[in-house]
C-alpha cells in the first residue's frame, strides 16, 4: 500500500477543498459537500460488497456509512436550522 499523503491526494475522488474560504458557514459547507459525496463512494461499496455476495465486506461499509450520515446529518444542521 503507498499510504504517502502525496499519493492519497492524487489519487483521491473528493473534491480539493477549497482554500478561499474565509466564513465559518463556508467552511461547514464544504465538508457536508464532502461528506455527501464520501457516504455516496461508501453506499456504491457497500453494493459492490452485495453483489459479489460478500456479506462482511457490506457490513463493514454499512457500519462505516451510518457514521458519516450520522456527522453529516450534524453538518447539516448547521445549514438549514
Amino acid at each position: 500500500a503507498q499510504g504517502t499523503v502525496r499519493t492519497v491526494a492524487i489519487q483521491s475522488r473528493l473534491p480539493e477543498y477549497p482554500s478561499n474560504l474565509v466564513e465559518g458557514i463556508a467552511h461547514v459547507n464544504a465538508l457536508a459537500e464532502r461528506f455527501a459525496h464520501y457516504a455516496e463512494m461508501v453506499r456504491a461499496c457497500i453494493t459492490s460488497a452485495a453483489d459479489v455476495e460478500d456479506a462482511d465486506t457490506a457490513n463493514i461499509y454499512t457500519d462505516i456509512s451510518r457514521e458519516i450520515d450520522k456527522r453529516l446529518r450534524f453538518l447539516e444542521a448547521h445549514l438549514y436550522p
